[in-house]
């Protein structure tokens, strides 16, 4: 199953979103700020969206934007 990592600091917006993907068969995990988006990347591997909100079934080590 893939794994969608969430992340904005409106908590109604990562609710809505979390609840439409869960409903398409998608597992999420949610982060309200960048640190704790951080931290997620750091324990699980979620699906990452390019720039342009692609989603690309990808680990994060693989993405050239996001660094650790």
């Amino acid at each position: 199953m893939t794994k969608i990592l969430i992340v904005d600091d409106e908590q109604d917006i990562v609710e809505l979103l979390s609840y439409n993907l869960e409903r398409e068969g998608f597992s999420t995990a949610k982060a309200y700020d960048g640190e704790a988006a951080l931290k997620s990347v750091k324990t699980q591997t979620p699906a990452v969206a390019d720039r342009r909100g692609y989603g690309k079934s990808r680990s994060h080590s693989e993405s050239p934007w996001l660094r650790l």
